[in-house]
């Protein structure tokens, strides 16, 4: 049992970290683009 839950631990946390590394990437681009039409 403790080792199946800590797989599913492990699992869900590299889930939210790819969940929060496409976010990082959509407001990086976010700004980017934001800054690029501030600065043409």
């Amino acid at each position: 049992l403790a080792n199946r839950q800590r797989k599913a631990i492990e699992a869900s946390r590299s889930f939210y970290d790819e969940e929060r590394k496409a976010i990082d990437q959509q407001a990086s681009s976010a700004n980017s683009s934001r800054k690029s039409r501030h600065y043409p």
